[in-house]
């Protein structure tokens, strides 16, 4: 599995893919997921499949990709008016 996912350990060890455990377990809660393109530590790749995960069972996700961004993606997240906004909308279905 994946670094940062797989540390959430959620997703069955004998899972065949392990994005698609993940995502099922968490589809009742409103997602967005920042992740810098240039992110050294977790690869953007992960991400981008964990959204894509979401998206396949219509989970409530949104996937933002910073471009040039490295690892610290919660530095330009927080300076978005939008995130508070969409943040206390928010409710588990």
């Amino acid at each position: 599995m994946c670094s940062f996912w797989g540390s959430l350990h959620i997703a069955p060890d004998s899972s065949l893919d392990p994005f698609a455990a993940v995502a099922e377990r968490v589809s009742g809660v409103p997602i967005w997921i920042f992740h810098g393109e240039a992110d050294e530590i977790v690869p953007v790749e992960e991400s981008r499949r964990m959204a894509a995960a979401l998206e396949a069972i219509g989970a409530d996700v949104r996937f933002t990709e910073l471009p040039g961004v490295g690892h610290n993606a919660w530095d330009p997240a927080y300076d978005l008016d939008e995130l508070p906004v969409w943040l206390f909308k928010q409710r588990r279905q």
